[in-house]
């Protein structure tokens, strides 16, 4: 893919309006949007309430899409974080839309990217960051994710150690502002298509095991997601070349001789192809809190 695009003059940047608000250095800004139950949202302010990092060197910002409200629960936690609370306003779904709403309330000059869900068991997580970011200037650290065992048939074995996933990521502002942000109109695969942008701009990555989160494995027990990520990659066919998207839905195809081995863990690989395949057949806009 760089091949291909380093031959080809195009940017392609997504709907982030750059803060015109000074930006603070050596300071980290954690960005989640939350639309799960108060206790598991609760779980992950619990681990960064728990940080030790001095909490003048961090924020969490987050951004309030679930149905039942959790500025009781954020308030909680204001005497052992800084808490930046924005309620979604709005109706819609696109997590794209949704995480660049938390940029733009942040303030940090590093990032990091929180699915509600994810929990930082690592009480020195914030510190090694930003030592990192300070010692070696990394674009992007990529942590090494752990399955979140809950359940007892397995269902939590399936997680990427190493990914773009947004459940947990870092990057120096600059160069998320650089890259745009995210699509405004992507309810899934907002975060991979970051990182396929970042790839292409040979943004320089840090894979580290000094840093780890854990995080529920892959599993779903409908098609709702995988259909939202085939919509999403379908969507994408507007921002980059042609040949580009084309390897872009390919690769989102990849798991689909999966199915002629229904074990378990292919089953699960092969419902996000199947989304895919799927997507342009379904007219009702599908999203991940639907």
């Amino acid at each position: 893919m760089k091949l291909l695009s380093s031959s080809f003059l195009f940017k392609i940047k997504g709907a982030l309006k750059v803060s015109v608000k000074p930006v603070k250095k050596n300071f980290i800004s954690c960005l989640l949007c939350a639309s799960r139950d108060e206790q598991t949202v609760q779980e992950l302010l619990g681990d960064l309430s728990r940080q030790s990092l001095n909490k003048d060197s961090f924020e969490v910002v987050i951004l309030d899409n679930s149905a039942q409200g959790l500025k009781k629960l954020t308030d909680q936690f204001a005497a052992a974080l800084s808490v930046v609370y924005v309620r979604n306003a709005s109706s819609t779904g696109m997590l794209g839309a949704l995480r660049n709403a938390t940029l733009e309330a942040s303030r940090g000059e590093f990032i990091c990217f929180l699915d509600d869900d994810t929990r930082i068991l690592q009480e020195d997580f914030l510190q090694k960051a930003l030592e990192i970011f300070q010692k070696t200037s990394p674009d992007l650290i990529m942590p090494l994710g752990k399955a979140l065992c809950k359940e007892k048939d397995g269902r939590d074995r399936y997680l990427d150690p190493y990914s773009y996933a947004a459940r947990c990521c870092l990057y120096q502002r600059r160069v998320i502002e650089a890259l745009g942000g995210f699509h405004h109109d992507l309810a899934a695969y907002e975060d991979i298509d970051l990182g396929i942008r970042s790839r292409l701009a040979g943004v320089r990555v840090f894979k580290t095991d000094q840093l780890q989160y854990a995080h529920p494995g892959l599993f779903f027990t409908s098609l709702q997601k995988p259909l939202a990520i085939g919509q999403s990659v379908l969507k994408l066919r507007k921002y980059y070349p042609w040949y580009l998207w084309l390897l872009i839905y390919l690769n989102a195809l990849r798991f689909l001789p999966l199915g002629l081995i229904p074990t378990t863990k292919n089953r699960q690989w092969f419902k996000i192809s199947l989304g895919v395949l799927m997507a342009p057949f379904v007219r009702k806009e599908c999203t991940y809190r639907g």
